[in-house]
């Protein structure tokens, strides 16, 4: 008997497949504008931060053209027999469901390494921070930030914990992470908060106070949710996958 692969879809996937089923009915034609973003969460039953990642997605596999500020257009609908799943299968993990993964792990993590960190690690921690302040680049400053959160993590002791951050951080390279960044001014929105936010979980590590130290990474990854979920509009609760119509 032959094996049928197993594909898993990510929510946001499940969304764009929607939306160009939609399309491909000639309910859109290429050149229309797609309903808002609030409308289409409504009537798909997912949050709105959901359906922008579709879009996203939709942009970086060619149906749609994602405008700011003025609106999203359909560009193709694809041959029929085009697999939506397939073409967004390299966009990666949805950006939100990430930060919510990072917000599980990493602020028990930075408390967690508050009690077992060294000083020469405490140093490496500095430098980092230093580095992030002048760095020449987006580049050398992302670089500088992914080091400094899979070193708090390396300060655990535990190598499994280590190589999950640093698996989250590699997730925040992907094409719809750095396309989501883009449309919400992600970097230069909260350079400077970043940096003192960056002092605070430092600070908090380097006086071995581990409620400090998770309320800081807390504080520090919540205020890049809300910039990505669009600052003033926060997730809805999400329905689950099978409630989308």
């Amino acid at each position: 008997m032959p094996f049928r692969h197993i594909e898993s879809q990510r929510l946001y996937q499940r969304v764009a497949e929607q939306i160009v089923a939609i399309i491909r009915k000639g309910e859109l034609a290429v050149g229309d504008r797609l309903p808002p973003e609030r409308d289409l969460s409504v009537k798909l039953g997912v949050s709105r931060p959901t359906v922008r990642e579709a879009m996203i997605a939709l942009e970086l596999a060619g149906f749609v053209d994602v405008r700011t500020g003025a609106g999203t257009y359909v560009v193709s609908s694809g041959p029929t027999n085009y697999s939506v799943v397939r073409a967004l299968a390299d966009a990666g993990p949805g950006p939100l469901e990430l930060i919510e993964a990072r917000l599980m792990i990493e602020p028990q993590v930075a408390a967690c390494a508050s009690r077992s960190i060294a000083p020469v690690q405490v140093k490496r921690l500095r430098a980092l921070v230093d580095a992030m302040a002048v760095a020449a680049t987006s580049d050398e400053r992302r670089q500088c930030d992914r080091d400094f959160h899979v070193l708090i993590a390396q300060a655990t002791g535990n190598g499994v914990i280590a190589a999950t951050v640093d698996e989250l951080w590699s997730n925040m390279f992907t094409p719809i992470f750095e396309r989501l960044g883009q449309m919400t001014g992600l970097v230069s929105k909260i350079e400077a908060e970043t940096h003192e936010q960056h002092e605070a979980v430092l600070a908090a590590i380097a006086d071995g106070d581990p409620r400090s130290a998770e309320a800081a990474m807390r504080a520090h990854l919540e205020n890049v949710k809300k910039v990505l979920s669009g600052a003033a509009h926060q997730s809805e609760p999400l329905r689950s996958p099978e409630a989308i119509a």
